[in-house]
């Protein structure tokens, strides 16, 4: 088949969205289906990466429902070529090109979708205002879709409360790569932080205030009061937070208590899931966890998580059997469930063992993905 996927950003750009729709495409490709990544960029370019073809377009406006990029006959035809257009999320890109496939092209379409009406929950007030009659329109809009994909069954039940067809949802959950599974020298990372005889809580993601990392910040300060031991560990891209954090734990006296990696390779991350003892995912709002891999990554090297009660997490966690949940924004709570984790060892093993049962890879996510797209292709 010759696939479209449909994304905002895509890599080399760092997150969750982009790292799924990097890894199924790969696994599509070497199915041997012809990919194509269409996504945003400053100028319009094509390449190739890893057997993807990458269709970077010029962003023009900013407006939700207008066109983001050159609406041109070109790009109509370049359409027309695909078997089945997906699209990942209703951002206006996304949208634009499931309203051209779809109605101008009668190309199938599947779309996946996912945390559901999050724009019109957002806790901030402009937010709401502004982006909430987009996401009702887009999500009227995307109902034609052949197929539906969700990730978690809380996704699911919302779209069946909203009215969209419940036998055309497909719930697949996103993969992790299969070196996720392999051994990861752990002590390479203990060693290369000075981190050998500490307890390590480790936080996997942006650095962003939206990711609650302030909560965990906070969280530390009573963590270590009881446990002198435990070291804070924060990997991923700073957004706008590094220097605030830098800030904060020197204020709150917990500075020899926090290390920010940055960003780090694929290995080194791996080798600092090894290394911790306990995730911790302490994000603030629905819209930051549609599905989050970096639980999927942890259990995959059998660590406990802790995360938020938010967005796709307690549809993941069950709180108690393969991880804890926490409410958003309480760093007394966060604090206590990873004292509670550190106290108990055989409690923390088995949280690990139960949340590894769960996770699956990207292969078989991909191949689950390939029924769905020649499903839509027949509808």
């Amino acid at each position: 088949m010759k696939i479209a996927e449909v994304v905002s950003s895509f890599y080399p750009n760092i997150g969750g969205i982009e790292n799924s729709v990097y890894f199924l495409s790969k696994e599509l490709a070497e199915l041997g289906h012809e990919v194509h990544v269409i996504t945003l960029n400053g100028k319009n370019t094509r390449e190739t990466i890893n057997g993807i073809h990458v269709h970077r377009l010029r962003r023009l406006i900013h407006l939700p429902l207008l066109p983001q990029k050159q609406f041109d006959i070109a790009h109509t035809c370049r359409c027309e070529e695909f078997d089945v257009v997906h699209i990942h999320s209703i951002e206006p890109i996304c949208l634009q090109e499931f309203l051209i496939s779809k109605y101008l092209n009668s190309k199938p379409t599947v779309a996946t979708l996912f945390s559901i009406g999050g724009w019109m929950r957002h806790p901030r007030l402009p937010i709401r205002i502004m982006a909430g009659p987009y996401e009702r329109i887009a999500l009227r809009l995307v109902r034609k879709a052949d197929i539906f994909h969700v990730k978690n069954e809380g996704d699911k039940a919302m779209l069946i409360e909203l009215g969209f067809n419940a036998s055309r949802i497909l719930l697949i959950p996103d993969g992790v790569p299969k070196h996720a599974f392999d051994d990861f020298d752990g002590s390479a990372f203990r060693s290369r932080y000075g981190l050998m005889n500490k307890k390590i809580v480790l936080y996997v993601g942006r650095l962003h205030h939206a990711k609650g990392i302030n909560i965990l910040i906070k969280a530390m300060v009573e963590v270590i009061k009881r446990r002198s031991d435990v070291t804070a560990v924060l990997v991923g891209q700073d957004v706008d937070m590094k220097s605030n954090l830098v800030s904060a734990t020197k204020s709150l006296g917990i500075q020899d208590h926090v290390i920010i990696t940055g960003y780090i390779s694929e290995k080194e991350k791996f080798q600092a899931y090894s290394a911790c003892d306990i995730l911790v995912l302490p994000s603030l709002y629905d819209l930051v966890e549609a599905y989050s891999i970096v639980i999927s990554e942890a259990w995959a090297q059998r660590k406990p998580v802790i995360a938020s009660a938010i967005g796709a997490i307690p549809h993941r966690i069950k709180h108690g059997v393969n991880g804890f949940l926490v409410p958003p924004g309480n760093p007394e709570i966060l604090a206590e469930a990873i004292l509670q984790i550190l106290r108990n060892p055989k409690k923390a093993k088995n949280l690990a063992d139960n949340g590894h049962k769960n996770v699956a890879t990207w292969p078989d996510v991909a191949k689950m993905l390939e029924k769905a797209y020649f499903a839509a292709s027949k509808c």
